[in-house]
């Protein structure tokens, strides 16, 4: 999908406009397994969305996935759809997880999204990577 795609060259864009801070994440996630490294990663970036934008991210854990709950989601603000609309953010995220990984690839599904008439959008992360 086009959005997604979208997303995840956003997040490219972006290491280069914050390098400094991009760095220092990525020294905080040398050491560790690769679960520890997204652990960290999520929590660093839910942090810097909820500073540097109108969003407000949190993260929560089960013994499979990450879920990525948006509170306030600029994507589908004031939209109604029949099914989830928050590609971009997926695309994002696959970008950051990416990263932090050294290039492997998770499954990530909408579970709930605001526009559908859900409480907050969730994008739910598999621990596994799919390579």
């Amino acid at each position: 999908m086009f959005a997604t795609r979208a997303g995840e060259q956003t997040f490219n864009d972006g290491l280069a406009h914050f390098g400094a801070l991009a760095n220092a994440a990525q020294a905080a996630m040398k050491i560790g397994s690769l679960e520890m490294k997204i652990k960290i990663g999520l929590g660093f970036f839910a942090r810097w969305f909820n500073e540097v934008s109108d969003q407000v991210v949190s993260v929560t854990e089960s013994d499979t996935h990450w879920d990525w709950v948006i509170e306030a989601c600029p994507i589908c603000w004031h939209r109604k759809a029949d099914q989830p609309v928050c590609h971009l953010a997926i695309g994002v995220l696959q970008g950051g997880l990416a990263w932090v990984s050294g290039g492997k690839r998770f499954g990530l599904a909408e579970i709930e999204c605001k526009a559908m008439g859900g409480e907050n959008c969730v994008i739910q992360i598999d621990k596994t990577p799919l390579d």
